[in-house]
């Protein structure tokens, strides 16, 4: 009796700690994209509370609002050979919730270094004074 005790609070127990790991919320202004094995799945969701598979599958939150994203301290060389800096340089964007599964596939999560932060160094490096 003791033995079936044991089973079945061992059994419960287990079970509640992969259901509690299992969920996840996504917040308001995000959208959650998924990775199960290292592999990016097409699936993204909306805010909310959803499931996933513990261990197996892992999830990070992708904004879909307008954000700010600030680039400081920009160095530049004008066409005269003197070296500038920007102090700040602010960038306004927004990811639409339909172009994030594409556009983490293709840059990461982290798309906003390849598309803001080094580009904006390129750019005013390009202009030049």
């Amino acid at each position: 009796m003791v033995f079936w005790q044991f089973l079945v609070g061992a059994l419960v127990t287990m079970y509640v700690l992969v259901f509690g790991m299992s969920l996840h919320s996504v917040h308001e202004g995000y959208v959650g994209v998924y990775w199960r094995g290292g592999a990016l799945l097409p699936t993204v969701t909306k805010p909310g509370l959803h499931a996933q598979i513990p261990v197996i599958t892992t999830f990070s939150e992708v904004q879909v609002t307008v954000q700010t994203d600030a680039v400081s301290s920009i160095p530049c060389g004008t066409s005269g050979g003197t070296m500038i800096s920007f102090d700040k340089v602010e960038v306004v964007n927004r990811l639409r919730s339909d172009l994030v599964y594409a556009t983490i596939k293709n840059y990461t999560v982290n798309y906003d270094k390849t598309w803001i932060f080094d580009k904006i160094h390129h750019e005013i490096n390009q202009v030049g004074l």
